[in-house]
């Protein structure tokens, strides 16, 4: 549903304090400061903001957000100087800010997540591999397996094999110079 910024402050402030997973989609700009700084002019983007306090800016294109910041403060307020809605967040160690800068809303929707377990892992790409290897006949009867791949051997460098080779070699020395 699209909101005006000031019918969309109260429900991003109540979902924020709630613990709630938030997500905004708009025209915004961002910026970041801390180890490094950036910038991001404005664009469409969504913001997802989890009960655990990470925030991440998303783009129409691939997975990863374009930025983020995990376990933070985040704080919610009317830029009337500028006619948007800020979301910040903080880490104080090490000092860092995230901001997004909303100037129209297109989707505001907030949710109460109820789920508290953690992912069960069954079996790993090792383990696979290694069944694979024994029985491929559950593909095609009698198929056989080609060979396993390796790790390849860690390769030395030209510059590294030439220091080898003429480095000085260490002789016995009697006290004899003669």
């Amino acid at each position: 549903m699209a909101l005006g910024l000031s019918e969309s402050l109260p429900i991003i402030q109540k979902a924020v304090s709630n613990n709630e997973m938030l997500i905004l989609i708009g025209n915004c700009c961002v910026e970041y400061f801390g180890r490094a700084a950036s910038k991001l002019a404005k664009g469409d983007r969504m913001l997802l903001i989890k009960s655990d306090k990470s925030f991440a800016i998303h783009q129409n294109k691939y997975l990863r957000p374009v930025n983020y910041m995990m376990d933070s403060e985040i704080a919610v307020k009317f830029n009337s100087e500028e006619e948007c809605l800020e979301l910040t967040a903080l880490k104080r160690k090490p000092k860092e800010s995230l901001k997004v800068k909303f100037f129209d809303i297109n989707f505001i929707q907030s949710f109460k997540m109820n789920d508290s377990t953690d992912i069960r892992l069954f079996g790993s790409e090792v383990e696979l591999s290694r069944q694979l290897l024994e029985d491929l006949s559950f593909i095609e009867p009698g198929l056989r397996p080609f060979g396993q791949r390796v790790p390849a051997p860690k390769i030395q460098r030209p510059a590294q094999q030439y220091e080898k080779q003429n480095r000085p070699r260490n002789s016995s020395r009697s006290g004899n110079n003669s």
